[in-house]
């Protein structure tokens, strides 16, 4: 599958980042203002424009905040509908809020210096638009994978002994994207949460701890 995400200010339309699957060739800035100045007619003119089908593309537009516009472009040929690939930015937009957090999201103060440090954000996005080729269903689902041992009890007494000397009721094991076991407090996040956080372990290169500030997208969106 080959295709475009890109990431707009709402109003200016200026470009923040624009991250691509398959081997395609760079948006010319002329068509990616032109993405935006059809989605900001619309808005002109009281209407919401998703989504639309061009002789080569199909293109999906959602709006966050009154912030920032993110704007899928596939081919015609995708199997991917309008409601999955809404969907996904939706997921792209709260990895935003899981890494760098809503306030900051929602009040730009300087174009520039928002591009720069939104980067780290784009390991767990590149890691969204590409999950179908890391053997996972949770593009399909929306839910997080699980993969259940034979005996889950060890595992559980485990982390249930580690989660408690590092004093958190927040953990899980989890082996190539796919959750073993967790915590009940684990459990209580909610889909999206538990989606972004096993696929942001994944987005990880391999090391032997990490430690990472996140805001819980729907749970804590301000507050580290």
């Amino acid at each position: 599958m080959a295709a475009y995400l890109l990431c707009l200010t709402s109003g200016s339309g200026l470009p923040v980042f624009t991250r691509t699957v398959g081997n395609v060739k760079t948006l010319p800035f002329p068509v990616i203002g032109s993405l935006n100045a059809v989605h900001m007619f619309a808005a002109n003119h009281n209407t919401v424009l998703q989504s639309t089908t061009t002789k080569d593309a199909r293109i999906v537009w959602r709006e966050f905040r009154n912030s920032l516009i993110l704007i899928s472009v596939m081919g015609r040929d995708s199997s991917t509908d309008d409601v999955h690939t809404g969907k996904l930015l939706e997921n792209v937009f709260d990895a935003m809020i899981l890494l760098y957090g809503l306030d900051d999201l929602t009040n730009i103060k300087n174009v520039e210096r928002f591009k720069k440090e939104l980067k780290i954000c784009y390991r767990l996005i590149d890691t969204l638009i590409q999950s179908p080729s890391l053997s996972l269903f949770c593009d399909v689902t929306n839910a997080v994978d699980i993969l259940s041992p034979a005996d889950p009890t060890i595992l559980q007494s485990f982390l249930d002994a580690f989660v408690e000397a590092a004093d958190s009721p927040y953990g899980c094991l989890v082996v190539h994207g796919r959750v073993v076991v967790a915590t009940s407090k684990w459990w209580e996040l909610t889909a999206s949460e538990l989606l972004l956080l096993s696929l942001l372990m994944v987005s990880f290169s391999p090391c032997s701890a990490r430690d990472v500030p996140i805001y819980l997208p729907q749970g804590s969106p301000t507050i580290p």
